[in-house]
């Protein structure tokens, strides 16, 4: 199978695959609307979005690097729902919001993408703007962007892009 068939079929299983799940695997109809949402999606991808060297298939590391990311974000966004939630129900906001600048520690475009989402998705922290070379983001305490810079998950973001051996 070519790399262009296979790269197509893997971000179709994951998005169709992700359909079902949240259709929760319902009657036939929902099955093929959703798969044709996924190729619709795919083809705008690769047209708007996405160049041929963003594409290529996970495999090897790469595909295994997901787990760890989704694991290691996920308790990280646990935490700062916690957190969010105590500075919210207390009676004195104990915040002091900032801008912050860090270096981009990513080198392809589709995981700058994932981290400024993964960011903007955990709550106290939003991904201001981002480039080849900067990321802002505000938080709401300074050790927001503390646990930032020091975040598993970062870690494993940077595996998912290094080339396979």
């Amino acid at each position: 199978m070519n790399a262009k068939r296979l790269v197509f079929l893997s971000y179709f299983g994951a998005l169709f695959g992700l359909w079902l799940i949240l259709a929760e695997f319902g009657p036939w109809s929902e099955w093929i609307i959703g798969a044709t949402a996924s190729v619709l999606v795919l083809i705008w991808l690769k047209v708007s979005l996405l160049t041929p060297k963003d594409i290529r298939p996970l495999k090897g590391k790469s595909l295994w690097a997901i787990f760890p990311f989704l694991w290691h974000w996920g308790i990280d966004l646990l935490k700062a729902n916690i957190e969010v939630a105590g500075i919210v129900l207390s009676r004195k906001m104990k915040i002091e919001p900032k801008f912050y600048t860090m270096k981009q520690p990513l080198k392809s475009e589709v995981s700058r993408a994932i981290l400024a989402n993964a960011i903007t998705l955990t709550p106290g922290t939003l991904t201001v703007d981002y480039d080849d070379e900067t990321l802002t983001i505000h938080g709401l305490r300074a050790h927001h962007f503390e646990d930032l810079k020091q975040a598993a998950f970062l870690d494993d973001l940077k595996k998912m892009e290094a080339p396979d051996a």
